[in-house]
């Protein structure tokens, strides 16, 4: 038995991080404003709901990219060494 935690809330985590990053892939066009423009492409971030996460990825005309899962209370300029 897990102390602290409520009975599949690893699964309901795993199961909104997988909502979201299937947004991330189909979406034609995002409302949340980029974070930074890259060499690499535009930096965007989407929110997961009902956990303290955001996913941050780069959006390039062919392709995006996820480059990391943080915590909503972490440095937000952790990303800049994933490019």
């Amino acid at each position: 038995m897990v102390r602290g935690a409520a009975r599949g809330l690893g699964f309901a985590f795993i199961a909104e991080i997988d909502r979201v990053l299937e947004r991330v892939a189909k979406e034609a066009v995002f409302a949340t404003a980029p974070i930074a423009m890259t060499k690499s492409g535009v930096v965007r971030r989407e929110f997961v709901d009902r956990f303290p996460y955001v996913i941050v990825f780069v959006e390039t005309e062919l392709e995006r990219r996820v480059i990391m899962i943080r915590r909503g209370t972490s440095s937000p300029a952790r990303w800049c060494s994933r490019l």
